[in-house]
């Protein structure tokens, strides 16, 4: 912290660690005070707020320097009191103009908190360096709490209050979904989940197809530069910049002076590679901007600002974007993006991919993330995994860092990151700089630097943004008010919810504890939705239990067709097993014979009960089987009975024993080792009751549906 002390101007000057230039805090608000008054009072301020974050520091000034210094100003106050008493006055009155002002139009619950959090200490801590006397009475004010709770408008606890009549006011919506409300639809639930996941998927499957768009152009102008490498240096050393010796010759009667003009074939490239040698040999953050370039001796005055000054046509011919794409692109944005100089459109793509992906990592703390500590460390660390990665990021309202072991995709991202922000990191670096230690460092207006990244870049706040790139995703509701950071983590939260029903796995997915994840990140909408459904699919089963057998059972239901109905039903046999409770009993008891599960819809369910036969393995069994299947085939049965499934059923354990490919085809519902057993214990039965040897051969071309 730098104090500024002029004839017209106070002010603070404070160190941003994500800025280039210091922030400044105007206390101009003390100038009618003495110099001396004055330095001496941001002396004491200094000492109380150093080493605390910069935000921080620049709200203990606004809320207590600030205050102070109008209030003096309004009571012409030119000198601070030196006797006892005056001071204490002075303090009270201070205290009840605060509280009482129209300057400010903070609440009075918000002037009472920081008056006791904030100023009551700054004042104190004048008194303990002698600013002011010793022992003054600091008033604090402690406003009455509710003790008890009357609920909420829309839910009101005490007797007699119905809630409160519906208004215009939106609720906030915090999923991808949008506004969710309470509805008395059975399937809501369902259709939320469907509309999530389809809008998920969506945006997965365009930020990927950017993200690899972006990876490609950068390829192609790493080829272009390396194509202009020995020229750009042969160029440097000499310090001419005019066209190689393969173009030399006049271009319809023209001889251009640089190599950089449009007339010259392929002066995309050699624009590019003289581009990326400013880059890494600079010291400026501004090398890159327009006004430094067309004062480079290599382009033209007019480089950027005009199209027939620019080459550009090898730019849109070669780049994946699409038509409607390059049309929202201008011409430094080309030779950045093929530079690989992350654009903060890039950078919120690659923020959203990786918050997908990891959802206990919080969204400010990705976008502010550090590649390296004050000490040199890196919070990107390798895994035992073959080239895996750990990502460690500061939490600051939690006060500790946060580590994810990445996944193989945002583990790709990181290292492509990595990759691209090396030039623009070492030159950050060489300038001095202190945002060099950032993850995402690049284009930052027109110097290079840490850029501003918001959900603006993603739900169409800016002409640049994924929104505008996609159409689509407006198309499907994913714009502004349904597409941010917050919204993509807390659907996934969300998501896991409906997939698996623990809270315990949503907190641990999204990295909070239970309570958290109960309170903040599922709407209370679904939850009342979900309970709701509790309720009444319980309800469903005791009704159901109660009037099985009889012929009303699809009126005293929920159910609106004989299908639902038959599905609700297969659906409680499987949920519910034997033996886990009463109701389990009973289910098995009155309705388990009549289902067994199938992933069929319920209208296409077919009864099992007339297909259904078990047969106990044994010898005995099979000699009985084989026994009628020889009697069949002799003749010895009338045409009617030809068809009989047991005939049939001595065709299959005897191909099961003897033909080792349908044994494998039916391994998983049939004991191959006790009917092969079987088998040969039933032949040896069948020669010893017939007097003559028998020969079973299993049926040819046995197929096996």
């Amino acid at each position: 912290m730098h104090i500024e002390i002029s004839q017209g101007r106070v002010a603070a000057h404070l160190e941003n660690p994500d800025r280039h230039e210091d922030q400044v805090i105007d206390l101009s608000v003390l100038l009618h005070l003495l110099p001396a008054l004055i330095r001496r009072i941001l002396e004491v301020t200094k000492a109380r707020i150093e080493g605390k974050r910069c935000k921080t520091q620049a709200g203990y000034l606004r809320c207590s320097v600030v205050p102070f210094g109008r209030f003096l100003q309004v009571r012409k106050i030119n000198v601070l009191p030196v006797h006892f008493d005056e001071c204490q006055a002075l303090i009270l009155d201070f205290y009840m103009w605060y509280l009482s002002t129209g300057y400010y139009k903070a609440t009075l619950v918000t002037r009472t908190r920081v008056w006791d959090q904030t100023i009551s200490c700054w004042l104190c801590m004048l008194g303990e360096e002698g600013v002011l006397p010793r022992g003054l009475m600091i008033p604090k004010t402690s406003l009455p709490r509710l003790v008890v709770a009357n609920g909420t408008a829309l839910w009101p606890r005490s007797i007699g209050d119905g809630p409160a009549l519906s208004t215009n006011c939106a609720p906030v919506g915090r999923t991808l979904y949008g506004p969710i409300f309470w509805t008395t639809d059975a399937e809501a639930i369902e259709k939320i989940e469907q509309v999530m996941r389809s809008r998920i998927d969506s945006l997965c499957c365009h930020l990927d197809d950017y993200w690899l768009r972006m990876v490609k152009d950068r390829h192609v102008g790493r080829k272009l530069v390396r194509s202009k490498i020995l020229w750009v240096e042969s160029c440097a050393k000499a310090h001419s910049w005019g066209p190689d010796s393969i173009v030399l010759e006049c271009i319809d009667g023209f001889r251009p002076g640089l190599a950089t003009h449009p007339n010259v074939p392929e002066s995309e490239a050699a624009t590019l590679a003289v581009m990326d040698h400013i880059l890494r040999t600079s010291n400026d953050v501004g090398c890159l901007s327009v006004k430094s370039l067309i004062s480079h001796p290599a382009f033209y005055a007019r480089f950027a600002s005009k199209k027939s000054s620019t080459s550009q046509d090898l730019l849109y011919k070669l780049s994946s974007l699409t038509a409607h794409q390059l049309e929202l692109q201008t011409v430094m944005s080309m030779y950045l993006r093929y530079l690989g100089v992350l654009s903060p459109l890039d950078i919120a793509v690659a923020c959203a991919i990786l918050i997908r992906e990891h959802p206990d990592l919080n969204p400010e703390s990705i976008i502010s993330a550090r590649l390296l500590n004050v000490r040199g460390n890196s919070f990107v660390l390798a895994t035992d995994r073959a080239g895996g990665l750990r990502l460690s990021v500061d939490k600051p309202r939690a006060g500790c860092r946060k580590y994810a072991t990445l996944s193989k995709r945002a583990g790709r991202v990181i290292k492509h990151i990595l990759r691209v922000t090396a030039p623009v990191r070492e030159l950050l670096k060489r300038s001095g700089s202190k945002l060099w230690r950032h993850l995402f460092v690049g284009s930052a207006g027109a110097q290079l630097g840490l850029p501003a990244v918001s959900a603006r870049q993603l739900n169409g706040g800016t002409k640049y943004s994924l929104v505008r790139y996609y159409p689509q995703l407006e198309e499907i509701g994913l714009t502004r008010g349904t597409l941010d950071f917050a919204k993509i983590r807390n659907t996934m939260g969300l998501l896991t919810w409906f997939e698996t029903g623990s809270l315990a796995l949503v907190s641990l997915k999204l990295g909070n504890t239970y309570r958290v994840a109960l309170e903040n990140y599922i709407p209370r909408e679904i939850r009342r939705i979900w309970n709701e459904r509790i309720v009444r699919r319980f309800q469903n089963i005791l009704i159901l239990l109660a009037c099985a057998g009889k012929d009303y059972c699809l009126r005293v239901s929920d159910m609106a067709a004989i299908h639902e109905l038959n599905w609700f039903l297969a659906q409680m046999t499987y949920d519910f097993a034997p033996g886990s409770s009463v109701v389990a009993d009973e289910i098995y008891r009155k309705y388990g014979y009549r289902f067994r599960i199938s992933t069929d819809e319920p209208d296409s369910r077919e009864s099992p009960v007339d297909g259904l036969l078990s047969v106990v393995i044994s010898p005995d069994v099979v000699a009985l089987l084989y026994k009628k299947r020889l009697d069949w085939e002799v003749g010895r049965y009338p045409i009617v009975e030809q068809t009989d499934g047991l005939c049939d059923l001595a065709r299959l354990i005897c191909a099961i024993a003897v033909k080792p490919d349908v044994a494998e085809r039916l391994m998983g519902v049939t004991n191959g080792g006790l009917l092969r057993a079987a088998h040969k214990n039933a032949i040896n039965a069948l020669k010893n009751a017939c007097g003559s040897r028998v020969e079973l051969d299993a049926v040819a071309n046995w197929e096996v549906v």
